[in-house]
């Protein structure tokens, strides 16, 4: 993989003028990052791993994929103006967001260093941008499982690995009656899928792949 790194000087009206800001390019993604050049790397390395794993599973012409945008905010305050809002004008409460435009796509987030919260973000929503190359609209608790499922990607010893428990769904699961798969299945929406018009916005075992 060929990756393009460029230095990007903030103007006196970006809302995040105290930071430099990395722009890499890779052939199916731009990312833009305020991480130091090394760990931006990683992190986009990373992901061209993970794409490269979803291609084994899920079948996708990635002819159809849109060119893909992600944006990595250090500081949560500074991801808070680009979130998407409701009806009412206020923001929607998400650690991160994937939109998908006629041509082109993005999703945002806040966190630049990959620790667990920033991984399962970026994964979670890789999957949204991957599903969005599919033929037909995928249901809310395919699409939403598959983004969990793989939202644990990580590359071990060159093997890549996913599907790990998640903590805190483990916990809800030990507390809250599980939703009945009539209602599951039927369902037209979940909490952190919103459309509006053509704007889609999505706010066990480990498996293992050598």
């Amino acid at each position: 993989m060929v990756l393009l790194i460029t230095l990007l000087i903030p103007g006196t009206a970006t809302a995040v003028q105290s930071e430099n800001w990395l722009k890499i390019v890779a052939p199916q993604f731009t990312l833009y990052t305020p991480a130091k050049s090394a760990e931006a790397l990683r992190t986009a390395e990373e992901f061209q791993q993970f794409i490269s794993a979803l291609r084994e599973i899920v079948l996708v012409d990635v002819r159809t994929l849109p060119p893909l945008t992600i944006v990595m905010f250090s500081r949560e305050k500074d991801f808070r103006p680009f979130r998407p809002r409701r009806p009412n004008g206020k923001s929607w409460n998400v650690a991160g967001f994937f939109s998908r435009q006629e041509g082109w796509s993005v999703f945002g987030l806040a966190g630049a260093t990959m620790d667990e919260d920033v991984r399962h973000t970026v994964f979670h929503e890789g999957v949204h941008w991957f599903l969005s190359g599919s033929e037909l609209p995928n249901p809310p608790w395919l699409e939403e499982g598959l983004a969990e499922v793989f939202s644990t990607f990580t590359v071990q010893n060159n093997r890549r690995r996913w599907g790990q428990p998640i903590a805190n769904h483990v916990l809800e699961l030990r507390s809250v009656r599980p939703l009945p798969l009539e209602r599951l299945f039927t369902c037209s929406c979940l909490v952190n899928t919103i459309r509006t018009g053509d704007c889609i916005t999505t706010i066990s075992e480990p498996i293992e792949a050598a």
